[in-house]
């Protein structure tokens, strides 16, 4: 369970809803680049929340008919943009399988929307929001492995530099 500071929920919403409103360029941009041919696109993660930095990336997920393969590509301002294209059934099985709901819920909870066709992205947060936890304990297992697996790869990839 996310347990925030008191004295920080102030802070925290601040930034959030600052976020909300510093990025309508970025939405933007992707409405005008995949309205044409996809479900539904949003954004999460740091930009979302507020606390993004300089090598912060943009996470975009663009919905589609048929997946394919994640892209990431740099914009004017070299920042990152990482894409992820996944189909309805991918979709739903992010929040079906409790391992993959550890990461996909929380970005779901919170994305912004940068447009949708039928209410896909709208009822794919609904859906977040409603999520029940049924097992934490092994939900919180899960992300203690995944924690020390990423601390792990990130070791090695320091060890090789």
């Amino acid at each position: 369970m996310l347990r925030i500071d008191p004295r920080r929920r102030g802070d925290l919403l601040d930034r959030f809803l600052t976020s909300m409103s510093d990025n309508g360029d970025i939405l933007s941009k992707i409405k005008e680049r995949f309205e044409e041919e996809a479900l539904a696109a949003w954004i999460s993660g740091s930009y979302v929340r507020g606390d993004q930095d300089p090598w912060s990336d943009v996470d975009v997920t663009v919905a589609v008919e048929e997946g394919r393969p994640n892209e990431v590509e740099y914009d004017d301002q070299d920042r990152l943009w990482v894409f992820s294209f996944p189909d309805p059934a991918s979709t739903e099985t992010m929040l079906a399988d409790p391992l993959k709901a550890a990461w996909w819920v929380p970005a779901f909870r919170t994305m912004q929307i940068a447009f949708e066709h039928d209410n896909y992205a709208t009822k794919l947060k609904q859906k977040a929001l409603d999520f029940n936890w049924f097992d934490e304990d092994q939900t919180h297992d899960y992300l203690s492995w995944a924690l020390a697996d990423v601390v792990e790869d990130a070791h090695k990839v320091g060890a090789a530099i």
